[in-house]
């Protein structure tokens, strides 16, 4: 009889795990995938291409710059600009943190403009709506303040 519900509870959890599937709805998945759109929103900055914003920003987007201003899709929109000609703007992004629950996730991650150049660090929050993943919030932080505040031992 132990033997049957041992085999009993075995089958049932692998029909679990196969109904389930591999990665489906996994931390992991979902990582990949907020990474990719977070890569695809630097990208279009660097180029100063919207496409990318246009399909992934949430319409309610609220957008902290790292001047402290919050802008909505529509003023982020109105500044947005392409390099000008003769300049790049090579943009290098490092993932810092991903945290995920139901249709919530969090990414933290740095930019650094061409070596040398400025450092940031943004802070993502994406919501799933109608099946896609969806930029609704955003704030920039320059990272030279932090380590001017680290140089004079100030808290940050």
């Amino acid at each position: 009889m132990r033997t049957k519900l041992v085999a009993w509870s075995l089958g049932i959890a692998s029909l679990i795990l196969a109904l389930a599937g591999p990665g489906v709805g996994s931390s992991s998945a979902r990582e990949a995938e907020v990474e990719s759109i977070a890569r695809r929103l630097v990208a279009g900055i660097g180029k100063g291409d919207w496409t990318d914003w246009e399909r992934d920003a949430s319409d309610d987007l609220l957008y902290t710059t790292e001047c402290g201003r919050t802008l909505t899709k529509g003023d982020l929109r109105g500044i947005f600009r392409p390099p000008l000609p003769g300049q790049s703007r090579g943009l290098a992004m490092s993932v810092v943190a991903f945290r995920s629950q139901g249709d919530g996730a969090v990414l933290v991650y740095e930019i650094q403009e061409a070596p040398g150049g400025e450092r940031y660090r943004v802070t993502d929050t994406y919501w799933r709506q109608g099946g896609r993943w969806r930029l609704v919030a955003a704030s920039v932080t320059d990272r030279a303040d932090w380590e001017a505040d680290a140089s004079t031992g100030a808290d940050r």
